[in-house]
């Protein structure tokens, strides 16, 4: 049972559609919703629904957002140093310290990393030795 007007126009149906007929009931009510009469004036096929996903990018919106972030950031550092709980000094030495200590972490951190792909290039030169002495080593059983 449905609770729908019936003589209300549904999306996509003229009002001619569902205003009933001598019978009493809908005249788009026996067709489908995908057989709908030919207009002259609509097209023949019907367009897709939906936004394309090539869409263009809109530097405007980008640069009022990109702004408003710069905005925000700048509001909130102003704010964090002034209600801060210490003096200027204090602060000022606590974000040193900081910046020291994240500095020394990311070194540390990149010295990691070049051991890291140090010795995987070494692994990979000694297995690429292997191969190639074991090829040697097929080839030379295939002359034979």
């Amino acid at each position: 049972m449905s609770f729908a007007e019936p003589r209300l126009p549904r999306h996509g149906r003229s009002r001619s559609e569902v205003e009933p007929d001598a019978t009493g009931v809908g005249a788009g009510s026996a067709r489908s919703h995908s057989e709908r009469p030919a207009r002259p004036d609509a097209p023949a096929v019907e367009r897709p629904r939906g936004s394309s996903y090539r869409r263009s990018i809109d530097w405007e919106h980008v640069g009022l957002v990109g702004a408003g972030l710069l905005v925000g950031a700048l509001i909130g550092a102003g704010t964090a140093l002034l209600l801060a709980p210490q003096s200027g000094q204090e602060t000022r030495t606590l974000l040193r310290r900081k910046a020291r200590r994240a500095r020394h972490r990311a070194t540390d951190a990149w010295d990691d990393l070049a051991g890291d792909l140090v010795s995987v290039a070494h692994r990979g030169g000694r297995r690429a030795r292997r191969a190639l002495r074991r090829a040697r080593w097929r080839a030379s059983d295939a002359i034979d």
